[in-house]
C-alpha cells in the first residue's frame, strides 16, 4: 500500500493482500441471499428511480439493450416499453419469473435470463448498449464484470451503470 492511500485513510483494493476466497461459495450464498424472502417488494421501491434512469437514456426503438443482474426488471420493463428489444440477465431465478410476469402483462418484448454477471451468457459484440441499476455492483469481482459487459457490447455501443453513493445509507452499509 502506498503511503498517500495509508494517510488517507483509504487502501486501494488492488495493493491490499486478501486472502484466498473461494468464489464459488461467495456466488452461492449470494444467489441464496437474493432468492431468500421477496426482493420483490422491496424493488417496487425503487422502481420510480429506475424509470428516470431509463429516461435519460439515449433508449431507442428496436435497439438490443441487456440489462445486468436486473432482479425483476425494474430497468428492463422501462426500457421495453420505449420499443428496446431488452434481455435481462440474474442469478435470481424468482426474480427473473417476476421479471417475465411483469414483461408478459404489458406485452413488452423482454427475454430474462439466468446467468452470472462476471460471465455473461451471450457472444461478444452482442448488445446495442448495457445497463445495470443497484445489480452488478454487487458481484463479488467488479472488474470482471466491467470486462463483461465490455465485451458484449457492440462497436460504439454505450455503458450505463446506477450504483450507490459510498456516502449514501447502504454505500456505507457496504464498507
Amino acid at each position: 500500500m502506498s503511503d498517500a492511500s495509508v494517510s488517507a485513510g483509504q487502501a486501494n483494493i488492488d495493493e491490499v493482500n486478501l486472502p484466498e476466497v473461494n468464489i464459488s461459495q461467495i456466488k452461492r450464498g449470494m444467489r441464496a441471499a437474493w432468492m431468500a424472502g421477496d426482493f420483490g417488494v422491496v424493488a417496487k421501491t425503487i422502481s420510480g428511480a429506475a424509470a428516470a434512469f431509463i429516461e435519460g437514456l439515449p433508449v431507442v426503438a428496436g435497439m438490443k439493450l441487456l440489462d445486468v443482474a436486473c432482479g425483476t426488471g425494474n430497468t428492463a420493463i422501462p426500457a421495453a416499453r420505449k420499443g428496446a428489444v431488452v434481455t435481462g440477465v440474474d442469478i435470481a431465478t424468482n426474480l427473473l419469473e417476476q421479471a417475465r410476469e411483469r414483461a408478459a402483462a404489458e406485452g413488452l418484448d423482454a427475454s430474462f435470463d439466468e446467468g452470472d454477471a462476471e460471465g455473461l451468457p451471450y457472444q461478444p459484440e452482442s448488445f446495442d448498449a448495457v445497463t445495470t441499476m443497484f445489480g452488478a455492483m454487487f458481484a463479488p469481482r467488479y472488474k470482471l464484470v466491467a470486462s463483461e459487459m465490455a465485451r458484449v457490447l457492440k462497436p460504439g455501443g454505450w455503458l450505463a451503470m446506477a450504483n450507490w453513493n459510498p456516502a449514501s445509507l447502504p454505500g456505507g452499509c457496504s464498507k
